[in-house]
């Protein structure tokens, strides 16, 4: 049996997709008919390289089918009237 220790810390790989899109009836079409076109790995090879295409075929699809539209705020911090102070504050403090 395979065990492996618990302190191993690993770093996750951001997404290049949208997941809060994943179920959208738009987004869930567009990426039935790109996995549609998919005919396989086309040469014999070995289980690391068939996975490899087929991890970055799935990762396309994902990727063309539910885009990120940019970085989305978490939280607004400040709002515009206070930015607008602090940018007029620091305009007069270079004076």
């Amino acid at each position: 049996m395979i065990t492996f220790p618990l302190d191993v810390s690993f770093k996750r790989r951001n997404l290049d997709y949208d997941p809060s899109k994943i179920g959208n009836h738009d987004y869930d079409c567009t990426f039935l008919q790109y996995m549609n076109t998919f005919t396989g790995v086309p040469f014999e090879a070995d289980q690391n390289s068939h996975c490899h295409i087929v991890e970055k075929f799935l990762n396309n699809a994902l990727c063309a089918s539910y885009p990120k539209l940019g970085v989305a705020k978490k939280s607004e911090f400040i709002t515009q009237t206070t930015f607008k102070a602090t940018v007029e504050r620091n305009a007069k403090l270079r004076m």
